[in-house]
C-alpha cells in the first residue's frame, strides 16, 4: 500500500534526550474524560503526544522493559483504558523508539496507518480458548469441531485461529474482531456451543485492544540508542 508522504512536521512534545519513548498504540478520538492508568511500564507516567490528528500514547523510559508478569499487565492496563476511542491501533508489548523518530515514522505512513484504524474503528477483540478435557491434544478431531461451531454460530468476518502454548498443547484459541456494542451479542450466540460441549471447556474472555488484527508495528518503530540499556 503507498504511504501518505508530507512535509509537514509532527507537533512533539520536548522530551528528555537521554530517555526512550515505550508506545503502547496509537489511538484516534481519544476522550476528553479518558485518564490513563497511574503508572505505566517501568513505573513511568503515560503521556499523550499529537501527530495530526492520531495521538501516540507513551511512557518516557530508560530501559527495554522485560516481559514479566507485571510489566506485560502494566501494558495491557494503559492498553485497555484506550477501548472507549473511536478506534485503538494496539502495539506489541515491548515497542521503544526515540520520540522524533516515532513521530516522523507516524507522519510518513499516515495513509497506512488510518486504513488499519478505519477497520478497527469501534472494534475489539474477543478471545475464546478451547481446552481439551480429555487429555487429546490441539489437532484433536473434538476440539477443531467446536472451533468450526463457534466460528459459525459468531457470524463473523475477521477471525483468527492459534493453538494455545500455555495449555500444554490441550488445546486452542480464536479471536473475534467484535463490534464494541455487540459484545453481548457475540456471547449469546456461542453460548449454546459452549453448553453442548462435553469434552472441550469453551472459555470466552475479553473485550480487549484487538491487537491480533492490528499490523505489527514494533520492528518498524524501534529504533533504539545504542546508549539504551536493556534492563536485566
Amino acid at each position: 500500500m503507498a504511504c501518505e508522504l508530507s512535509a509537514e512536521p509532527a507537533r512533539v512534545t520536548p522530551r528528555r534526550q537521554e530517555s526512550a519513548d515505550y508506545v503502547y498504540a496509537i489511538v484516534q478520538g481519544l476522550p476528553p474524560r479518558w485518564k490513563p492508568p497511574a503508572a505505566g511500564v517501568g513505573d513511568a507516567p503515560v503521556t499523550t503526544r499529537s501527530v495530526r490528528d492520531l495521538i501516540l500514547i507513551t511512557s518516557a523510559i530508560d530501559t527495554v522493559p522485560r516481559p514479566t508478569p507485571k510489566t506485560v499487565a502494566l501494558h495491557d492496563d494503559v492498553v485497555s483504558s484506550t477501548l472507549d476511542a473511536d478506534a485503538v491501533l494496539p502495539l506489541e508489548f515491548g515497542t521503544v523508539t526515540a520520540p522524533v523518530h516515532a513521530d516522523a515514522w507516524l507522519t510518513a505512513h499516515l495513509a497506512f496507518v488510518r486504513v488499519h484504524l478505519a477497520r478497527l474503528r469501534r472494534h475489539v477483540e474477543m478471545t475464546v480458548r478451547l481446552v481439551s478435557l480429555d487429555g487429546a491434544d490441539a489437532m484433536s478431531a473434538p476440539l477443531r469441531s467446536t472451533a468450526e461451531c463457534l466460528v459459525e454460530r459468531a457470524g463473523l468476518v475477521d477471525w483468527r485461529y492459534r493453538h494455545d502454548r500455555s495449555s500444554g498443547g490441550l488445546g486452542s484459541s480464536l479471536a473475534f474482531l467484535v463490534p464494541r456494542e455487540g459484545v453481548g451479542d457475540f456471547l449469546a450466540r456461542i453460548a449454546p456451543v459452549a453448553a453442548r460441549a462435553r469434552t472441550i471447556a469453551v472459555v470466552p474472555t475479553g473485550p480487549c485492544a484487538p491487537l491480533s488484527f492490528a499490523p505489527a508495528l514494533r520492528g518498524a518503530l524501534t529504533d533504539m540508542s545504542r546508549s539504551l540499556a536493556r534492563a536485566g
